[in-house]
């Protein structure tokens, strides 16, 4: 039977199987008192608040909706910012990223642009 490249059998003694001593210095490893003393401050994990980004008009006709808007959208951010403190790297920016939409779409798309000065008067 042809040996396929394998390579030949090892032939080791009875005597050279046997497990050693093991090995010295682990004794260092292992603790004997408390490591309490080194454990910080638990942290007690809270329910998101979850921000309605639904809360906010479709369309701003008055300067007093438009101040209603500019203050639902500081409530927004900081509801979005307080639950990116204690969010992951992603989710804290996937959260950024979603405050930034929501400013851009206040001052893009909800608040009215002022009419121009040279505009004829209706």
């Amino acid at each position: 039977k042809p040996d396929c490249g394998l390579p030949p059998p090892l032939a080791i003694a009875a005597s050279e199987t046997t497990a050693g001593p093991p090995f010295s210095g682990l004794g260092l490893l292992l603790r004997e008192d408390s490591v309490e003393r080194y454990a910080g401050r638990s942290f007690e994990p809270q329910m998101p608040t979850i921000a309605n980004l639904n809360s906010l008009p479709v369309v701003v006709r008055s300067i007093e909706q438009a101040m209603g808007v500019l203050m639902r959208c500081d409530t927004l951010c900081s509801e979005l910012l307080s639950r990116a403190e204690h969010a992951s790297t992603s989710s804290r920016l996937a959260l950024q990223l979603e405050l930034i939409a929501l400013v851009g779409h206040v001052f893009t798309e909800l608040l009215p642009m002022p009419v121009p000065l040279d505009a004829p008067e209706p």
